[in-house]
């Protein structure tokens, strides 16, 4: 558990997207946010393991921070001119499952974009929106009720990827009550069992357009639990924006798959009390005389 002040102010050292393959040589908090089904961290000697949305917050000294699978990486350092205080700081866990918790995720995927975007308002971006994925963890953590019985169903829904599974089918292998599961499972990642099979699906599918660019996409789907090709194609669409096809398309040229962007969530904002992320991106940029 780490206890962090949202008000310090924090610098971003670096941040990636993708597999994470850092060197740590100063003292740093590491949030790492897993994009893809799943992935396994490996930092100070341990192995720790992720499910899809799944974030990972870990105080640093020095070493590799390596890992498997997609992630999203952001390496704070605190600013020596801001000490934290004592009465203001915020409980965090290790590992916090978020679900589909869109405050901690687009503040995750926006340092990235910020982090290498206009310098003119890097610093002052990067400044808050570090403060405020510090202030979401925390507001989340605060509702996560116990998580062992929805990573347990998590895990069975991943395992059996080539399969489709009713509620209660989970729920009988898992021993445990249908009505339960469900519950519990809408309170961590705020969707149905179903809901999340099917986005597992999704996940995994575009993991085998990477990983194996020949493969059909009968084939992908068979490997997904779809028997049939258009039924897959018409999910894959709504989950992605495109067709299969026009995925692999991209992905072969290069081309960024369909993603939202900065400015997307730079307007929009997140809730923070009675103003916004964005108003108060706005406010620190305001207070640096940058514009």
């Amino acid at each position: 558990m780490l206890h962090l002040d949202p008000s310090q102010k924090r610098n971003v050292l670096f941040t990636s997207a993708g597999t994470v393959s850092e060197e740590i040589h100063c003292p740093c908090i590491a949030v790492i946010l897993c994009t893809g089904d799943g992935a396994e961290i490996i930092c100070g000697g341990r192995r720790i393991s992720l499910g899809e949305n799944d974030v990972l917050t870990v105080a640093l000294r020095s070493g590799s921070v390596t890992g498997t699978g997609e992630t999203v990486s952001v390496f704070l350092s605190p600013d020596a001119e801001t000490p934290a205080l004592p009465e203001l700081t915020v409980a965090i866990p290790e590992i916090i499952h978020c679900g589909e918790h869109r405050g901690i995720k687009q503040l995750a995927e926006a340092i990235p974009e910020a982090f290498y975007g206009d310098p003119a308002v890097r610093d002052a971006k990067l400044h808050a929106l570090a403060g405020l994925l510090v202030i979401r963890l925390s507001e989340y953590a605060d509702t996560t009720p116990d998580g062992s019985t929805v990573s347990a169903c998590a895990v069975y829904i991943r395992s059996h990827i080539d399969q489709s599974l009713t509620p209660g089918e989970i729920a009988e292998k898992l021993n445990i009550p249908e009505k339960k599961l469900r519950s519990e499972f809408a309170a961590v990642y705020g969707c149905t069992p179903a809901e999340f099979q099917r986005r597992a699906k999704m996940n995994h599918a575009i993991s085998l357009m990477k990983e194996s660019p020949d493969m059909l996409i009968k084939e992908i789907a068979a490997a997904v639990g779809y028997r049939d090709e258009l039924w897959f194609t018409k999910t894959f669409g709504k989950y992605t924006g495109v067709s299969p096809r026009e995925y692999r398309k991209r992905l072969l040229l290069g081309e960024n798959a369909p993603a939202q962007s900065y400015r997307d969530i730079y307007k929009k904002g997140f809730p923070v009390g009675n103003v916004t992320d964005g108003l108060c991106i706005e406010q620190k940029k305001d207070g640096d005389g940058t514009q």
